[in-house]
């Protein structure tokens, strides 16, 4: 499981306590192109964190909730499914697959459309 996913479920449970990122800073560096690869798996031996991606934490937390956020909030069915295969030990991105129809990395352009959004509203 990547990080990017295990920090963005723990933000999202712990409702965005402790960020000292905003969300339009996050989403600004999201389309800056400063963020985390959402399509990397994370490893035993190799699990990228904000200084792989060149990422402030405060950041890289606020992008990875913000991602899950939105894969969340686009089909809460599915999120919960894939939720459920990662916790019964199945493959995090086979799990999404099959819960979305689709990769994970495929949602990516219809977030950084709400990031745009996001940006905007500031």
């Amino acid at each position: 499981m990547p990080a990017w996913f295990k920090e963005g479920v723990a933000v999202m449970t712990s409702d965005g306590a402790g960020l000292s990122a905003t969300p339009a800073e996050a989403a600004q560096s999201i389309l800056d192109g400063k963020s985390f690869d959402p399509a990397e798996s994370g490893s035993v031996f190799r699990n990228r964190t904000a200084a792989s991606y060149d990422l402030r934490a405060p950041i890289f937390y606020q992008e990875a909730a913000l991602f899950v956020w939105y894969l969340n909030d686009k089909n809460p069915t599915a999120f919960k499914l894939a939720l459920k295969g990662i916790l019964n030990g199945d493959d995090f991105q086979e799990s999404f697959g099959q819960a979305y129809g689709q990769s994970i990395s495929s949602q990516w352009p219809g977030f950084l459309v709400s990031m745009r959004q996001l940006v905007a509203e500031r």
